[in-house]
């Protein structure tokens, strides 16, 4: 690009298909380097191929979406583009879907297999919190409540999911956004992801003096008083006028 190496392309790999996608202008110069034997595919033939590849995966992934009880306040189209924007992953016996105190990354839906999910108790150390099979989500309320994992995922069985991108969740979630957080608050499968939260959120309070000074004035009780006490619905309300008196 503009005279300068980019990348450098060996067997098996492909280029110039997103200027086929999106019928755009090349934008790069790729020459080649050695003798090279190469497929060619022109572009009415690449855009056929990929549209056919598109509804099969829709067919495939709205079948199995219509059985998650997650998203059954889903329309077809909101479900058609959840479909769109999912990607198959493989997870081996023991191996993690998700691991504790990172960003997540990805929301899944278990379409084959079991997972555990592990906590930590006062002394850090992981604990049993219940398991989820098929159809069942994980990986959403920490997108849904921006913070960082409260437990581990790991795979009991070797399992399949289907899985969005942080990225997409807003635009393809959206719809359910809130049939999940009700669920997150009533069903007992999440009391200690409740809990977690609730003392994740006064610790990242406790992290923002500035803020806690704004409380301090307006509530006249000690910072530490104001979110020791908050049911999860109370906590969510701060934490979005934390972020709010942030962007200030």
């Amino acid at each position: 690009v503009d005279g300068a190496l980019v990348k450098t392309f060996g067997p098996g790999e492909t280029f110039g298909e997103l200027e086929l996608m999106y019928h755009s202008k090349c934008r790069a110069t790729v020459n080649a380097v050695t003798d090279v034997e190469l497929w060619a595919l022109g572009q009415d033939v690449y855009r056929q191929i990929v549209m056919q590849v598109s509804i099969q995966k829709r067919r495939l992934y709205e079948d199995l979406l219509l059985r998650v009880s997650a998203l059954k306040t889903m329309d077809h189209y909101q479900l058609l583009v959840l479909a769109d924007a999912l990607q198959p992953a493989f997870f081996e016996s023991g191996s993690h879907l998700i691991h504790y105190g990172e960003v997540g990354g990805w929301m899944h839906i278990i379409v084959e297999g079991q997972v555990e999910v592990l906590g930590r108790n006062n002394f850090n150390e992981p604990v049993h919190v219940c398991e989820f099979g098929w159809g069942d989500c994980v990986g959403e309320l920490e997108f849904l409540y921006s913070h960082p994992c409260v437990a581990d995922v790991v795979a009991i069985t070797d399992v399949k999911t289907v899985r969005l991108h942080r990225d997409h969740f807003e635009m393809c979630m959206g719809p359910v956004a809130g049939f999940l957080k009700d669920r997150a608050e009533e069903d007992v499968a999440y009391t200690y992801y409740q809990q977690r939260k609730k003392e994740t959120v006064a610790f990242n309070f406790a992290e923002d003096t500035s803020f806690l000074r704004m409380l301090d004035s307006e509530t006249g009780t000690a910072c530490e008083d104001v979110t020791r006490d908050m049911v999860p619905e109370e906590l969510t309300v701060y934490q979005r006028r934390r972020e709010s008196y942030q962007r200030r």
